[in-house]
C-alpha cells in the first residue's frame, strides 16, 4: 500500500450554529429544562456532521432520550448526596464535616471515572464510513491513575503532574478503537517532562501568554505518537500542525469577539475553534479502510451528564 494522507475539514458556520442554539434555548425554557438533553444532541449532530475526514463526514448517533435518562441518574446521585448531608448536619457538626470529607474523597475517583465514561459514550455514538468508534472498559484504571496522580502531584508541588497527564492520555488512547482498528500511543512522559516544566514557568512569567505555545507543542507530540490500525488493514499516524502562534492568535481574536459582542458571538467562536482544530488535524500512513470491520461498542450517558453538570468537559480531541 502507498503512503496516503487523510486530511480533515470543518464545514460548519456560526450562523447555522446560532440558529440551533437559539432553538435549544427557547425550547429548554418553555419545557423547564427538559429539552436541554435533546438540545445537546442537536448541537453535537451539527458539529459532528460538519467534520469531514478524507471526504467522509462524522455522524453522531446519540439520542436525547439517552441523555435524559442519564441526567435522571445524575440527579438521583446528587439527591442522595444532599440527603446524606442534611442528615449528617442534624446529627452533629462533626458528622457533617465527615460527610463532606467522604463526599470529597469519593469525587476524587468519581469525577475522572465520569470523564472517561463520558468519552467512551461519545466514542460509541460516533461513526465514520458506517463504522463506530469505541473504547474498552478501562474507567477504573483511568480513575485510579488520575486519583493517585493528583495526590502525588499535590505532594510534589506539581512536579508529578506531567507524568500523570501523559499516563492518562496513554490509558484513554490505548483503550480506543475504530471498528477493529486499535489506537495506540507510543510516546513517553520523559520526552515531554521538561517541556511541561519549562512551559509552566514561561506561562507564569508571561502571565499566561505562553500557555497556547505549550498546549500546541504537547498536542503535536502526542499526535505524532498516536497510531490507528491493525495488522490486516495497515495503520496511520495522527498529525497536528497548529503552532503556538496560530493558537494564541485564535484565542486572542475569540476573546476579543466575545468581549465586543457581549457573548453574542459565542456560536461563531465555537465554529472558528472547531474549524481550527479540525483543519490542523490529519492522518498519514498506509491503510486499507475496506479491511476495517465493525465491532460492538458501548458507553454511559449518565457519565456524560455528570461531566456536563460538573463542567469538567470532554471531547473527541485525541
Amino acid at each position: 500500500m502507498q503512503t496516503q494522507r487523510l486530511s480533515s475539514r470543518f464545514h460548519g458556520d456560526g450562523l447555522s450554529l446560532a440558529l440551533i442554539l437559539l432553538k435549544n434555548v427557547f425550547l429548554t425554557l418553555i419545557t423547564l429544562g427538559v429539552y436541554s438533553f435533546w438540545g445537546k444532541v442537536n448541537t453535537r449532530k451539527f458539529l459532528w456532521q460538519n467534520v469531514e475526514v478524507d471526504g467522509q463526514r462524522l455522524v453522531y448517533n446519540g439520542t436525547g432520550k439517552e441523555l435524559f435518562i442519564g441526567g435522571l441518574k445524575v440527579l438521583g446521585f446528587y439527591a442522595v448526596v444532599i440527603a446524606i448531608s442534611i442528615v449528617a448536619q442534624r446529627i452533629s457538626k462533626d458528622a457533617a464535616m465527615a460527610a463532606q470529607a467522604l463526599f470529597g474523597s469519593v469525587m476524587i475517583v468519581v469525577l475522572p471515572y465520569a470523564v472517561y465514561s463520558a468519552r467512551r459514550y461519545l466514542f460509541s455514538r460516533t461513526s465514520w464510513r458506517g463504522l463506530r468508534f469505541g473504547m474498552d472498559t478501562a474507567g477504573k484504571r483511568y480513575a485510579g491513575a488520575a486519583a493517585w496522580g493528583g495526590i502525588l502531584s499535590v505532594f510534589t508541588f506539581g512536579l508529578y503532574a506531567p507524568v500523570v497527564a501523559d499516563r492518562l492520555y496513554a490509558i484513554k488512547t490505548n483503550a480506543s478503537f475504530y471498528g477493529n482498528a486499535r489506537f495506540s500511543y507510543t510516546g513517553n512522559w520523559r520526552d515531554t517532562y521538561w517541556t511541561y516544566v519549562g512551559g509552566f514557568l514561561l506561562t507564569m512569567i508571561t502571565f499566561g501568554l505562553y500557555a497556547p505555545f505549550l498546549a500546541a507543542k504537547i498536542r503535536r507530540y502526542r499526535a505524532a505518537h498516536t497510531h490507528i490500525g491493525n495488522e490486516t488493514a495497515g495503520s496511520v499516524t495522527m498529525e497536528y500542525t497548529a503552532t503556538g502562534g496560530q493558537t494564541l492568535g485564535l484565542m486572542l481574536t475569540n476573546m476579543l469577539l466575545l468581549v465586543v459582542t457581549a457573548g453574542l458571538a459565542s456560536p461563531w467562536i465555537i465554529a472558528r475553534a472547531a474549524r481550527f482544530g479540525v483543519s490542523h488535524t490529519a492522518f498519514t500512513g498506509s491503510i486499507d479502510l475496506s479491511r476495517i470491520v465493525r465491532v460492538a461498542s458501548a458507553g454511559s450517558s449518565a457519565a456524560d451528564g455528570m461531566v456536563d453538570a460538573l463542567d469538567a468537559g470532554v471531547g473527541l480531541a485525541f
